[in-house]
């Protein structure tokens, strides 16, 4: 399955239990029409049973977060294509016409995601192409769980390519290094995700935001972040630590690393 087509199933299962959401939601669907969209649109009606949509405009769409996150999370769905990350970082919508696309970069704007239109075969394209714009976006639209899978392959590649940069070691040594810390990074986020990161007390919480700001850090450099420091060995520990506690959340919750 392709990483557009997980985003849009996850949406539409997704439940925000925020009628502003599921309003600017059923403002975009309603503007396509489309089997699997007009399933989406049926439930959300089911759901918001007392209201309807003739009062609701750009305009109105506009004025409120919820509305405007719910609208992003419905064009998506009609008309968005999310690229395959571990090949390139692409979003794009698809619109018929130039005024969609206008509206739809206002919205983007707004939460300060800034995109390019382009026309491309007679239709109007939104498109952005910076990471921490995507992650950004999967976040607000409510996709979580491939918020998580964008930013597990973004860390991953981060991590190998500054250390293909700065570091001239054996590749085994290299593979290792960033394995380690991409591990800890997901168990990290994935704690956050669920029950947050004051979850962890004392060391523990300070290594997890130590690891989180220095990505590329070697043990002893987190150890040396600590007063006094700790050596490697205590170090890995509390990763390990981390990492138990990240598995033991997963597995209360039927998740999977």
């Amino acid at each position: 399955m392709s990483f557009t087509n997980k985003i849009k199933d996850e949406l539409c299962s997704h439940v925000e239990n925020n009628f502003k959401f599921d309003m600017g939601e059923m403002f975009a669907l309603a503007k396509i029409n489309r089997d699997y969209i007009n399933k989406r649109f049926e439930l959300l009606s089911k759901k918001n049973l007392n209201y309807t949509l003739e009062n609701l405009s750009f305009a109105t769409i506009k004025k409120k977060n919820n509305m405007k996150r719910g609208f992003l999370a419905g064009t998506f769905i009609c008309c968005g294509i999310f690229s395959d990350p571990q090949k390139n970082y692409s979003l794009e919508f698809i619109n018929s016409n130039l005024t969609d696309a206008k509206n739809l970069a206002d919205i983007l704007f707004s939460f300060e995601i800034d995109c390019k239109i382009t026309e491309r075969k007679n239709h109007f394209v939104n498109y952005i192409r910076e990471a921490e714009l995507l992650s950004k976006f999967l976040k607000l639209i409510g996709a979580n769980i491939s918020f998580m899978e964008f930013e597990n392959v973004r860390i991953f590649k981060d991590l190998r390519n500054n250390i293909n940069r700065n570091v001239n070691f054996e590749t085994a040594n290299l593979n290792k290094t960033i394995i380690a810390a991409v591990d800890s990074i997901i168990d990290i986020n994935y704690i956050i995700s669920t029950v947050g990161l004051d979850y962890l007390a004392g060391d523990l919480k300070k290594i997890a935001e130590y690891r989180l700001k220095n990505k590329q850090a070697s043990l002893k450099e987190l150890g040396e972040k600590f007063v006094p420091p700790l050596s490697k060995s205590n170090v890995h520990y509390k990763l390990k630590s981390i990492s138990k506690i990240a598995n033991e959340l997963r597995n209360e919750k039927g998740d999977k690393k």
